[in-house]
């Protein structure tokens, strides 16, 4: 740096002269050792400010043996035909599993005191009406945290984690049991959080396919679920106006019998379109 210093002007490049403070050809001082320092460092920086850079996101798995690309869920090389060992399960979906199990085991302060003082003294000092009403306040919390969980619980954008999650939310709905429960309600809401996401970033992806089928069956078995309740009424109307009609040996008229079961059909099916349409909206 020195160098530069006595024998070239650092703005023009001529030669100086020896002992020279000023530049001969371009009028500029001659900088000491601390401004020429300084003007490289800014020099370097204005250089690599206006540098493209790239920058590389996420993780490429390649195959151990050829090395070739391997895609998700893939267990054997499409190339040289490697099993793929040590395939990690989808940690994002593993981790939403275990904190509702945690939940699940939470145990409340007055249980805990209750086990307590039933090791020692050999019974319970509260009365059991007591219990068992706090013992069901805590279980109805417990539930509604868990719902919270699904519900809120952030499903990464890698077509794994929603592979795995969209397979877990609809394994969780069971429509047999039930879908009333707050913990099956936010499993369905959760469902479609999945469909709208997987719609935004795979729906390009012949994956999507499988999801979109995963999805939908789900959806039809909470939907014929949810209208089990017009079904049981039809039936219930048509056994009603049946027996009306053949009641105290009451001739069959097919006209009345048809306008009624008609107008039945007709206020059903708009009952069903009705509800349909303003809850689950499948094929749009």
């Amino acid at each position: 740096m020195k160098n530069m210093k006595k024998d070239f002007c650092f703005h023009c490049g001529m030669k100086l002269d020896d002992d020279s403070k000023f530049c001969k050809n371009c009028g500029q001082k001659v900088n000491d050792d601390t401004q020429v320092s300084e003007q490289l460092t800014n020099q370097s920086f204005m250089e690599n400010s206006t540098e493209r850079k790239t920058i590389y996101d996420g993780s490429v798995h390649k195959c151990s043996n050829c090395g070739e690309i391997i895609g998700s869920f893939v267990t054997i090389c499409p190339s040289c035909g490697q099993e793929i060992r040590g395939v990690s399960s989808i940690s994002s979906a593993h981790e939403l599993s275990v904190k509702l199990e945690r939940i699940s085991a939470k145990m409340p302060i007055a249980e805990e005191k209750k086990s307590i003082m039933k090791m020692v003294f050999g019974k319970d000092l509260t009365s059991v009406n007591e219990a068992n009403g706090a013992l069901s306040n805590f279980e109805k919390q417990k539930e509604e945290e868990k719902a919270s969980l699904i519900i809120n619980f952030t499903v990464p954008n890698s077509k794994e984690d929603i592979m795995e999650f969209i397979i877990l939310a609809a394994s969780n709905i069971n429509v047999k049991k039930g879908i009333d429960d707050v913990i099956t309600k936010a499993w369905i809401a959760k469902l479609d959080q999945i469909y709208q996401k997987a719609q935004l970033v795979l729906s390009s992806q012949p994956d999507f396919e499988q999801i979109q089928a995963i999805y939908t069956k789900k959806k039809k078995e909470v939907i014929l679920r949810k209208l089990r309740p017009v079904f049981w009424i039809l039936g219930y109307f048509v056994t009603f106006f049946a027996i009306l009609l053949f009641a105290n040996g009451m001739r069959w008229n097919a006209t009345v019998t048809s306008i009624i079961l008609g107008v039945i059909v007709v206020a059903v099916g708009i009952i069903s379109v009705f509800f349909f349409n303003k809850h689950y909206r499948l094929f749009r």
